[in-house]
């Protein structure tokens, strides 16, 4: 991973945002076939095969500089609950950090949801951004 894209200390009451890991797919499967009817915008992989392609793809653009990916842990539990990431990175130059970020790609299992964790998640972030090393 890209020195400079390691994002962690992200913690809050109710989320904890770590780099996401292939460690992570066996809850992250888990989090997503307890309820998937609000998945309507959302492409969530349905299966261990397809979380694993999912997770690597995204350690992919990790790699190319793209994306920062984060795997959601519910504090409480310390289940990986769903995803989220930093996106369509805008670069000055290259090596530099990005100057711009969109915040996306967020899904979260039916249990996590109006929880807190996806706001506090995105509070989390959005502080990072403005405030690197808060």
């Amino acid at each position: 991973m890209p020195e400079q894209l390691i994002v962690v200390g992200l913690v809050g009451r109710y989320v904890r945002l770590e780099p996401l890991m292939r460690t992570h797919v066996d809850a992250l499967v888990e989090a997503c076939q307890v309820e998937r009817t609000t998945y309507g915008f959302t492409q969530i992989p349905e299966d261990r095969a397809g979380m694993e392609h999912y997770v690597d793809d995204l350690l992919r653009d990790w790699q190319a500089g793209n994306v920062v990916p984060f795997a959601q842990l519910d504090v409480a539990s310390e289940r990986a609950v769903g995803v989220t990431r930093f996106m369509t990175l805008r670069y000055r130059d290259e090596g530099e950090l990005p100057f711009a970020v969109e915040i996306g790609g967020t899904w979260l299992g039916a249990g996590a949801q109006r929880t807190g964790i996806n706001g506090e998640a995105k509070f989390l972030l959005m502080r990072h951004a403005f405030e690197p090393g808060a």
